[in-house]
């Protein structure tokens, strides 16, 4: 069995108070913010190899928003779409 994922890219996450958000991910985890637009924020962790890893985006209740996943290769791309759109939604 072939598995066209090869990690995770990166998670959106949505809060309430995505400056207090913010802080916590900074104080508690070490991360580091790498940009900010309005009340969204990007962040990432010492020896990320992409820009960011977390991104928190303003929502009425704490939620995964989007979960952003890397492949290997083009062909690993078209295998995860044709397996993700045989199962329908």
């Amino acid at each position: 069995m072939t598995t066209p994922l090869s990690h995770l890219g990166f998670l959106e996450i949505g809060s309430p108070d995505t400056a207090a958000s913010a802080r916590f991910y900074v104080e508690k985890f070490g991360m580091r913010i790498v940009e900010q637009q309005g009340e969204v924020y990007f962040l990432r962790c010492w020896g990320d190899h992409y820009r960011y890893s977390l991104v928190l985006s303003p929502a009425e209740d704490a939620r995964l928003k989007t979960m952003g996943w890397r492949t290997s290769s083009a062909a690993a791309l078209d295998e995860a779409v044709e397996r993700v759109e045989s199962v329908g939604r």
